[in-house]
């Protein structure tokens, strides 16, 4: 019955995890110039269309990924991280301001960028901790750790394509300023 009861409340307890994620549609997340934002850089992309629209990277190594057990080439543009597998871009890691990320000829947002705006949600109680939003995406208020960077608030996007929910997510990471320092895709 013990058991019975912590599979109940765990299965639960993921289920309403599930339900409360934010799901963003791949094709709207581009790496883009800031400034530039009528062309960008997509997931799948090939490294040379990533030179055509952000310029020749600083530096450019393989970098061997556990999770893949496949060697990658790693695009460095700044402090800025692009990985490419077979010539397809498959991930990346944004430290600094030099790229911006968001829709191609839409909303954009950069590494830099702060909360705008504390709105409480509709129907909560007074007295209860106010639900920050960034560019209308809900923020996590918890501070942890994640890929061995300490934050304060937290934002993460599913990420799926058409339909289909994919294994992937970008993962907005804000510090105690409420300044926005790293913008990942992850697998």
């Amino acid at each position: 019955m013990k058991y019975y009861f912590i599979t109940s409340f765990l299965l639960t307890l993921f289920t309403c995890t599930a339900q409360c994620q934010t799901v963003v549609d791949i094709t709207q997340i581009a790496l883009m110039k800031p400034g530039n934002n009528a062309t960008g850089v997509f997931t799948g992309d090939s490294s040379a269309r990533c030179v055509a629209v952000l310029g020749e990277p600083d530096q450019v190594t393989d970098h061997y990924s556990e999770i893949d057990e496949d060697t990658l080439k790693l695009y460095k543009y700044g402090k800025n991280n692009i990985f490419f597998r077979q010539d397809r871009m498959v991930n990346w890691n944004l430290s600094d301001n030099s790229i911006s990320v968001g829709a191609v000829d839409g909303q954009v947002f950069k590494v830099g960028d702060k909360l705008a705006s504390q709105n409480l949600k509709p129907h909560q109680r007074p007295g209860t901790r106010a639900t920050a939003q960034f560019l209308n995406f809900p923020i996590t208020h918890r501070t942890g750790i994640s890929r061995n960077l300490h934050f304060d608030s937290a934002c993460v996007l599913q990420l799926k394509t058409g339909s289909i929910h994919l294994d992937s997510r970008i993962e907005l990471l804000f510090d105690r300023t409420n300044k926005l320092f790293s913008i990942a895709m992850l697998d």
